[in-house]
């Protein structure tokens, strides 16, 4: 490597994924939001829509076409929540996507003609001023796959799992995101422990900040302190019922606009009838059905520890320190994590609740995916959420160990 350019961090498979098309389990052409950039929007006012897409009547509603050969790509660009996506047709399928799940416009002109999204989707690069990250976004079948068959999660250039390594460098919110993901992957706690734990760091950290004192992440690494935080947040008393009815609060709140635009509804729909029927089911308060759901949450959390808790570093890496960002914009992007963890295992809980059968791992990728999309907000978005929904969007740290049962 020259001594000019800079090392690049990635995820050990980050090279070896490919998407595979049309054999995909979770088509990233259904139901999400296909953003499209300026500049693909600008060539598209100049390509005309595949004959086959016109043909087989493939229009969306605001596209005002017929089959007339002057169509534009451009015309099935639609405003949306601040940005420009592709109108997706009535069964919420991209007007592009073919019966064999491939794009008809890499068939026709070549996937260079595809938006920025669609090109690189799920890789995500953050260019820094002295390195490149490149990650992997968790909202693909293949990357879960990966995150599941790992041992644990190791990347180039980041040696992360090394205390000496943490130790050293002057740039605190590398060192601070890292030692996060170190944390995160301890086996020796739960996972619910290692949030908890890199929540109360970071607040502390965020505090001193604002205080004028001087930040040091090296104290987030000292042994002693560390075991009696874990300490403490072991001996501080559980209510597993009250955790899981407010995560119940959270599944409904975050999925209704999904509902309500008619996105994801084969999975979305079953999930949110039972998580209605959770609700009716806390305010009788049975105890008898209150210990069935706390075990089911409890067995679920044990079959994928080990995924949930790769998933967990992977999206520190990806999430808790971009370009720009803050030491607060850390803690509501931990926040968010913690957020998606547990809507993620209450996503389990219900389904295992709708098939009264252990979770097979296949349907497990499946709801982690679908809340992984239905949750990537950027940091604007994350904090607008996070305003509207609770009285500061900082967090008191006693919410998230009330939320993380």
């Amino acid at each position: 490597m020259s001594e000019n350019r800079k090392p690049v961090i990635e995820p050990e498979f980050y090279g070896d994924f490919h998407c595979i098309g049309g054999q995909c389990s979770f088509t990233c052409c259904k139901e999400w939001k296909i953003a499209v950039d300026h500049e693909t929007k600008k060539r598209w006012r100049k390509m005309d829509v595949p004959e086959t897409v016109l043909e087989s009547g493939r229009v969306p509603k605001h596209a005002c076409l017929s089959t007339s050969d002057k169509a534009q790509l451009s015309q099935f660009v639609v405003k949306k929540d601040g940005g420009e996506i592709i109108e997706l047709l009535p069964n919420m399928r991209c007007p592009f996507l073919e019966d064999s799940e491939l794009c008809r416009l890499v068939l026709d002109y070549g996937e260079e003609c595809l938006s920025e999204t669609c090109h690189v989707f799920p890789r995500e690069t953050h260019a820094f001023s002295d390195r490149t990250e490149r990650t992997l976004v968790s909202c693909c079948p293949e990357i879960v796959d990966r995150l599941h068959a790992l041992h644990e999660l190791h990347f180039t250039n980041l040696p992360y799992q090394e205390r000496a390594f943490l130790l050293k460098g002057n740039d605190k919110l590398f060192q601070i995101r890292n030692i996060m993901m170190y944390w995160l992957k301890d086996a020796s706690v739960s996972n619910e422990v290692n949030l908890k734990r890199c929540l109360f760091m970071l607040l502390d950290l965020l505090e001193k900040k604002t205080k004028g004192k001087t930040l040091d992440p090296a104290e987030c690494l000292k042994e002693e302190d560390v075991a009696k935080l874990t300490e403490m947040i072991l001996a501080l008393p559980k209510d597993a019922v009250a955790s899981i009815e407010e995560q119940n609060e959270l599944f409904l709140d975050i999925t209704e606009n999904y509902r309500k635009e008619g996105r994801y509804q084969g999975l979305l729909n079953p999930l949110y009838a039972m998580a209605e029927q959770l609700s009716q089911e806390f305010e009788e308060a049975d105890a008898v059905r209150m210990d069935e759901i706390s075990a089911l949450h409890a067995e679920v959390v044990a079959a994928y520890a080990p995924l949930l808790r790769n998933y967990l570093v992977a999206e520190a890496f990806a999430t808790l320190l971009i370009p720009g960002c803050t030491l607060r914009d850390m803690v509501l992007q931990l926040e968010w994590m913690i957020m998606e963890y547990v809507l993620i295992v209450h996503a389990m809980v219900l389904q295992r609740l709708c098939e009264d059968a252990p979770l097979a791992y296949p349907k497990a990728r499946e709801l982690l995916i679908l809340i992984a999309r239905m949750t990537g907000y950027d940091g604007d978005e994350i904090e607008e959420y996070l305003s509207d929904s609770f009285e500061n969007p900082v967090w008191p740290w006693g919410y998230a160990d009330y939320l993380l049962a």
